[in-house]
């Protein structure tokens, strides 16, 4: 087994610019940075409001250890990632649509708010997000559409409210998958009148699978409430020690509406306050008790199927076993370690993947938790 700060330390000897943006940098707009930035590079963002972007390479994109700097613009933000690169996005606040085309991308403590759909992830994006947040604006089709894959944990999708047109629902699978822990999931509200409110999660094509979430359908006050979990296929959504409301209304929605089946799914939590140099960090995995789980880590999280596997892994290249750890007869993992204070981690990615066995030799696969070491 390597040593993570090895694993990482390796990561960064390639060697990374680091260009800074905003107040007091070389650059007074995110787009000109990402116009000489190449795969690797660091781009650090001042606070401040910024216009929109696309972003073409597996670049880091990160808010200056202050407040979160603001992207705001009629435009959408485009990320457009090619093969076998990664893009990472930290700190930064979007009140435009963002979009997703292509590659993997991963965005942590990130917060989303736009319209008509907040976040869009097409068919050819893997995307992993941590800690964000998804709110759909007014007249908003959605919070977020997903056509490609979304591994989300300890994150928030919001639909859009009922104002004077139509909102929307928190979040709509529409092919590939939906792998969610710790997520909360809210349908757009009515405000006034007697429209019908709308659902929290709407399944049209693809897979969901969800592990210690929260859903609830957005309430109108003279018309219908929305359904917490909306299926429209004939594939069960998988859910684990998870909790789907009906919205509120005249008649109050349903709680799930399609198939849904229990299943021994993980559920992950942590590290809530990221990973600093010097500092402790630690990981919950939810799962059966007395089952083993292990923990891998790896520098990118890329997309992996197996007939072993019950969900579809994230597993990148050169990804390591950590340790394992038995699941306590409270149902609940404790993985806990400390990256050294060494300078050159500034900016290292590391994804933790868990994996468990269950009691049908099944490898249950948990969504991964992508940081940036600070």
């Amino acid at each position: 087994m390597r040593y993570l700060a090895a694993l990482l330390l390796c990561a960064v000897a390639r060697g990374q610019n680091v260009f800074h943006v905003g107040s007091g940098g070389s650059y007074a707009q995110i787009h000109q940075a990402l116009a000489v930035a190449v795969a690797g590079d660091v781009i650090v963002v001042a606070p401040g409001i910024y216009e929109a972007f696309t972003m073409t390479a597996g670049v880091t994109l990160r808010q200056a250890q202050t407040n979160e700097p603001s992207v705001i613009s009629s435009s959408p933000v485009v990320i457009d990632v090619p093969a076998g690169q990664q893009a990472y996005v930290f700190g930064l606040r979007f009140y435009t649509s963002t979009v997703v085309r292509r590659g993997q991308v991963g965005f942590e403590r990130c917060s989303f708010e736009g319209f008509p759909t907040t976040l869009a992830i097409d068919a050819a994006a893997e995307v992993v997000m941590v800690q964000s947040q998804v709110i759909g604006g007014v007249s908003a089709a959605a919070g977020a559409r997903v056509r490609g894959r979304l591994a989300a944990t300890f994150c928030s999708f919001a639909g859009g409210p009922w104002w004077v047109t139509a909102g929307g629902p928190g979040l709509v699978v529409e092919g590939g998958g939906l792998h969610a822990t710790r997520c909360t999931f809210t349908g757009g509200d009515v405000s006034f009148g007697s429209a019908a409110a709308h659902d929290a999660l709407v399944v049209q094509a693809g897979n969901a699978w969800l592990a210690d979430c929260t859903i609830t359908g957005g309430s109108s006050p003279a018309g219908p409430g929305g359904a917490g979990i909306r299926n429209l296929t004939s594939q069960p959504v998988a859910t684990a020690r998870t909790t789907a409301q009906a919205g509120a209304g005249v008649p109050a929605g349903a709680a799930v509406v399609g198939p849904s089946a229990a299943e021994p799914l993980l559920g992950v939590l942590g590290p809530v306050n990221g990973i600093r140099r010097g500092a402790q960090y630690g990981f919950l995995v939810y799962g059966v008790p007395g089952t083993p789980v292990f923990m891998l880590f790896s520098t990118a999280a890329r997309g992996a199927a197996h007939p072993a596997l019950a969900q579809p892994a994230w597993l990148g290249a050169g990804a390591d076993l950590w340790t394992m750890v038995p699941v306590d007869p409270l149902g609940s993992a404790l993985f806990v370690s400390t990256v050294p204070n060494v300078p050159a981690l500034l900016d290292a990615r590391v994804f933790f993947h868990p994996l468990g066995i269950d009691a049908n030799s099944r490898v249950q696969v948990a969504p991964p938790s992508g940081c940036l070491v600070q």
